[in-house]
């Protein structure tokens, strides 16, 4: 009769088990643990500037979650105004990028703003870029 120790089977198995467990969990962990993350986002200096126009830019990078992205602005760091938000579809990875042409704006007057992006698991706020409208 063969012994399982003489042919190393336990050990073997003892081995293989764990391996095999692991391997299991982090693949049906794997789009769980991606869902974790806030989103990046990244303010882009402001483009086509004129007296009462302007447009904003900058890409967010999404790891999976749906997420809500919108850029804020004021004459002050207090970031009274927000422009219309987008909402991105769950399953994206990698960058979005937003635009948004801002009007009624005064002129001769320098305005901060940033790109702000919320999904599930809380709020990141871009960098400020300031501009300041044409006289």
């Amino acid at each position: 009769m063969k012994s399982f120790c003489n042919d190393n089977f336990m050990h073997k198995l003892l081995i293989t088990i764990p391996i095999l467990c692991f391997g299991i969990i982090l693949n049906s962990c794997k789009k769980d643990l991606a869902n974790t993350f806030l989103p990046r986002p990244s303010t882009v200096p402001a483009t086509s500037i004129t007296q009462t126009e302007a447009t904003f830019s900058g890409t967010v990078y999404l790891e999976g979650n749906s997420t809500t992205i919108k850029f804020e602005y004021d004459t002050s760091l207090s970031y009274r105004y927000h422009t219309i938000s987008d909402l991105t579809p769950k399953g994206i990875y990698g960058n979005w990028v937003i635009y948004r042409n801002l009007t009624g704006l005064s002129p001769g007057t320098t305005y901060h703003f940033r790109l702000v992006a919320t999904n599930g698991n809380g709020t990141t706020n871009g960098n400020d870029h300031t501009f300041t409208t044409l006289n």
